[in-house]
């Protein structure tokens, strides 16, 4: 576990660390158990709509070895596009992502090391894959024929939403504190780090103790 140091002038107010907590590990799992409903329904949605369910050319497709690994490169590459994205806009706000994988989580990983995002960055950061892959996924599957090509659209969909369940904890956890903090997001988790006392009176305008 690091140790976060503090930015001048600000304190750590809230740590979060994934792998110190099997018990928000289980609440998160539960809670993409949950997503998975209404993410299942906005894909099978389209299908429904282009009569896909109806002629049974969704659940009973046979797929040959193309379709198998065209699935297989659906799943791999919507994480892959999942943390390109973090990547991406994290390079927008002057950061330095990398990426790897957190075996103790089984889950991948886009992070800057040592780069302070203020609240509302970490806010676009956390959440634009869901805000951008969903959607682009999902109008996909209101174009691509039936077969293999539509079910790797709407599996990636599906998984991408799913798979945001952290991002939404991550992204709740930091609106709870003032525009004026500070985020360093981590491999297995975050710190948030607000103004200290004497910070937050002297941006008021307000005397301090000391009658500064």
């Amino acid at each position: 576990m690091s140790q976060s140091v503090s930015p001048p002038g600000y304190r750590a107010a809230y740590t979060l660390r994934l792998t110190g907590s099997s018990g928000l590990i289980l609440a998160l799992n539960l809670g993409a158990l949950v997503l998975l409903i209404p993410a299942i329904a906005l894909f099978v949605w389209p299908a429904i709509v282009r009569g896909f369910l109806a002629d049974d050319l969704v659940f009973t497709l046979t797929l040959s070895l193309t379709d198998g690994l065209m699935l297989l490169t659906g799943t791999l590459g919507v994480v892959l596009a999942h943390e390109g994205v973090h990547g991406l806009v994290m390079r927008a706000f002057g950061a330095h992502p990398r990426f790897g994988i957190k075996w103790e989580l089984m889950a991948a990983y886009a992070v800057a090391t040592g780069h302070f995002f203020s609240r509302n960055q970490f806010l676009v950061v956390a959440l634009a894959p869901l805000a951008i892959l969903t959607p682009v996924l999902w109008l996909g599957t209101w174009w691509a024929p039936p077969g293999a090509l539509w079910m790797a659209l709407a599996l990636a969909g599906i998984l991408n939403s799913v798979g945001a369940v952290g991002d939404l904890f991550m992204a709740r956890q930091a609106a709870r504190h003032p525009t004026t903090a500070l985020v360093l997001d981590e491999e297995d988790g975050m710190t948030v780090f607000v103004l200290a006392p004497g910070d937050i009176l002297r941006d008021s305008g307000l005397p301090q103790a000391d009658g500064r």
